[in-house]
């Protein structure tokens, strides 16, 4: 079995995380992690600080920590694959977005812009897996039903107060897909979850295909 680490911040993207893409891939290495998504913070602050920059280069500042992890990931033998973590402007409410291309999101400049209505017909188009991060803390407004193919039933970060005994419920009640993931963004944080696949996928199309097909994964609780 393959252990993937699912919600992983680097400190070039996210300006909460702590820790540099390339020792955190080490440690997640030194951990017996097969593959990391990474998934930086996708939201207004980071494209609205850029200034006036072209969206292709906005993009680019944005891809910077998937890419440093990834070159950290050949070097050490570790998969690094694209996610990201979009949140909806005005709201702390962040979905985990599987299934992306850096194509992909050349193809919608201002993204980081879209309400759940707009963001809703994007992924639909370019058939996103939307997974909302920890959606019982207490700052979280609502939770996306009309997008969602599953939930975040365990959050691994110490610092925050998850009740992921509520997501779990809510998840079986609707039948959805179940991730738990470490929501890595200090030294403290690594390994604190992620799941156990079969197969390792070859990119984040393929990793959503999987959750798609298994629905279920073996949760990696930390």
């Amino acid at each position: 079995m393959y252990k993937v680490e699912t919600h992983f911040h680097t400190a070039e993207v996210s300006a909460c995380a702590r820790v540099k893409a390339a020792e955190a891939v080490r440690l997640y290495k030194d951990k017996g992690y097969h593959a990391i998504i990474v998934t930086d913070h996708f939201c207004t602050g980071f494209f609205e600080n850029l200034g006036k920059l072209p969206w292709s280069a906005k993009v680019g500042c944005y891809l910077e920590g998937y890419r440093l992890a990834a070159q950290a990931g050949k070097s050490c033998g570790i998969r690094v694959l694209l996610g990201l973590e979009f949140t909806f402007p005005g709201t702390s409410d962040d979905i985990l977005v599987y299934g992306v291309t850096p194509e992909m999101l050349l193809a919608h400049p201002d993204m980081h812009r879209l309400g759940p209505a707009g963001f809703s017909r994007v992924a639909r188009q370019e058939q996103f897996l939307l997974v909302q991060a920890h959606p019982f803390r207490p700052y979280i407004s609502r939770i996306y039903e009309e997008m969602l193919e599953g939930l975040e039933v365990h959050n691994g970060n110490p610092r925050h107060q998850s009740d992921d005994r509520r997501a779990l419920a809510l998840a079986r009640e609707k039948g959805w897909i179940q991730l738990s993931g470490s929501d890595f963004h200090q030294r403290e944080d690594v390994a604190c979850g992620g799941i156990r696949l079969s197969e390792l996928p070859e990119d984040s199309i393929a990793f959503a295909a999987a959750l798609r097909r298994i629905r279920l994964p073996e949760l990696v609780l930390g």
